[in-house]
């Protein structure tokens, strides 16, 4: 039910909606949580549990997808997709952990604003390169405008 509920046209843009939402929630919560706890890895482990926890429960009781159908997505992985992905969970991973400890050292709004302009930056870049079409001065400007206005939310 929910997966045709995600192909509709505009659910993206709710889904991303209510996800930033939550977003500011959560860092600030998050943040309370890390100004308690001498070791910002402690939070990831016990964050990740929870998620393992959540996945398997989600897997074994058929809420997304048969066990069955799980396993056999799983299996039809190529090795070398497999160790991209292993390689990306490490990442990831220790991307957690610094940002967690940042988010312990520093103020959750100067880390989303911060967020926000270096992904607009990235993403006007990659769709720069993927689409291969020229960098106007009007797309100058809107990056420019972009980068501006976060700096005004930080200072």
């Amino acid at each position: 039910m929910y997966m045709q509920i995600l192909k509709e046209k505009y659910s993206i843009y709710c889904v991303f909606l209510v996800f930033s939402i939550l977003s500011w929630f959560s860092i600030t919560h998050t943040k309370k949580i890390l100004d308690q706890m001498e070791n910002p890895i402690s939070l990831v482990g016990l964050m990740s549990v929870v998620t393992c926890f959540i996945v398997l429960f989600t897997i074994g009781t058929g809420l997304v997808s048969s066990p069955d159908n799980t396993r056999r997505d799983i299996e039809s992985i190529k090795q070398n997709d497999l160790l991209i992905l292993v390689i990306i969970g490490l990442v990831f991973t220790i991307g957690r952990v610094m940002f967690s400890s940042l988010l312990k050292h520093h103020d959750p709004r100067t880390i989303k604003i911060s967020g926000y302009m270096i992904s607009t930056l990235v993403s006007g870049g990659a769709l720069y390169v993927m689409k291969r079409r020229s960098f106007t001065a009007s797309r100058y400007l809107g990056f420019a405008l972009m980068a501006f206005g976060g700096y005004l939310f930080i200072v």
